[in-house]
């Protein structure tokens, strides 16, 4: 689910030649309450992004205010991920491979089912599900602006032991992604004498879609 529902939003974020960025949600007959349900929950997630961007910015020894140009017209999304229950499987196998977010940052409700597990010094660790908590994934794009001071978190879902593998998992993550236009360059208090900038500045958008470009890419490969 995107913002783009609203024809005023729409017609003043959009990029020429990036159109599907932009494109309005295509919204079921059936059941009634899922549109505003969704509408009320994007909106409290991305009040609390919004929320959260003061706290990253004087984390980066940065003003508060510091983010608040490059998110007016942000492109964030809310997905549903079900994972059906393992009836059966194979020894090893996945709910969801192991992979990092493309964008800013992501943020989860705790889902009482187990299986997210995060890459830490080496090796897979659980992540304790915690309840009425968020956890806050960084993305690629927050480990390229901040000059890999923060790094991007690699992260999987594994098949839980118990009867917990026989019972499905729902997962709603609200993916935050500054406006498209918004210039990435690396953050100055990133950058110290032994450590200089490692990129190049790019556009939020076009870096979002490249990623998504290569993903594809892979895929048919």
């Amino acid at each position: 689910m995107s913002r783009f529902d609203d024809p005023e939003l729409w017609a003043r974020a959009q990029v020429e030649g990036a159109e599907a960025t932009f494109l309005p949600n295509r919204w079921p007959d059936e059941p009634a309450e899922l549109r505003p349900l969704f509408e009320r929950y994007y909106a409290v997630m991305e009040q609390l992004c919004m929320d959260m961007l003061p706290l990253f910015a004087r984390a980066l020894d940065l003003p508060g205010e510091w983010f608040n140009d490059k998110v007016v017209d942000h492109t964030a999304l809310l997905l549903i991920n079900w994972y059906p229950p393992a009836e059966t499987f194979r020894p090893g196998q996945l709910r969801r491979g192991a992979h990092t977010d493309y964008g800013a940052f992501t943020m989860v409700a705790a889902e009482q089912i187990p299986g997210l597990q995060i890459f830490v010094d080496g090796e897979w660790t659980d992540v304790p599900a915690v309840p009425d908590s968020y956890i806050v994934n960084l993305g690629d794009l927050m480990a390229r602006w901040t000059n890999d001071r923060w790094v991007s978190t690699l992260h999987r879902v594994v098949i839980p032991d118990g009867a917990d593998q026989h019972r499905d998992r729902v997962s709603v993550p609200f993916f935050f992604q500054p406006s498209y236009r918004a210039k990435i360059e690396t953050i100055p208090t990133t950058i110290t004498p032994d450590r200089p900038a490692k990129y190049g500045p790019v556009l939020s958008g076009e870096w979002i879609r490249a990623k998504n470009l290569s993903m594809l890419e892979e895929q048919d490969s």
